[in-house]
């Protein structure tokens, strides 16, 4: 009885840095408009009964019955611009000004191509349209939506789990050299990260991998 699923909201520990509140506590947010929803997959039966428990709880969910939802291209295209956004020091500004952005949205591209090879596909559209331009106007009006801090949750929650994200990025290195892939922007983000915050450019790139 086995579903998948893929979590949508951002939680963390109120307050964040910069916040005050009268009595802290865990926050959490679900995007708007029925983007928060988070899909279930697995056996109809099974799915239709979880759904129905997230939303007795206050939790938007929606059934996707015999499918596997896997989370897998999404962090693909998401977490080579979190790390562009720590090298740049947790500043939207500082990313946007820099080699940081361009490096991040080359990388993101590299690794949804990976990420399809598994299922021997093409990579999805919104990878050709993460362009440093698109990720510059996303971040400028993702504040405009959300209730709170956007570049304090980022770096909390992302700082939290740095590991993870170097993990990730040598995990899409290796597995886009197995695969023939081209893994250099990949390959130089995750060196970039060890030389720590970078806010005015990102010149020292190691050699291309294949």
């Amino acid at each position: 009885q086995l579903l998948s699923g893929v979590i949508t909201l951002q939680g963390f520990h109120a307050p964040l840095a910069g916040q005050t509140l009268a009595t802290p506590g865990i926050a959490w947010w679900f995007p708007p408009l029925g983007a928060g929803a988070i899909p279930i997959g697995g056996p109809a039966a099974e799915v239709e009964r979880a759904v129905r428990t997230l939303k007795r709880g206050g939790c938007p969910a929606r059934a996707q019955p015999g499918q596997v939802v896997s989370a897998a291209p999404a962090s693909a295209l998401m977490m080579p611009v979190i790390a562009a956004l720590e090298r740049a020091g947790w500043s939207f500004d500082r990313l946007r000004s820099t080699d940081n952005l361009a490096l991040g949205c080359a990388a993101s591209q590299q690794c949804a191509a990976i990420v399809a090879g598994r299922a021997g596909r093409s990579p999805p559209l919104t990878a050709r349209l993460l362009q440093p331009w698109t990720v510059s106007l996303l971040l400028r009006l993702a504040p405009l939506v959300m209730p709170f801090d956007l570049e304090r949750f980022f770096e909390a929650h992302f700082t939290k789990v740095g590991d993870q994200t170097r993990l990730m990025l040598q995990t899409y290195v290796d597995e886009g050299a197995a695969r023939g892939l081209p893994t250099d922007r990949v390959a130089a983000l995750h060196s970039a990260l060890s030389l720590g915050a970078d806010p005015t450019s990102l010149t020292a790139d190691p050699a291309p991998t294949p």
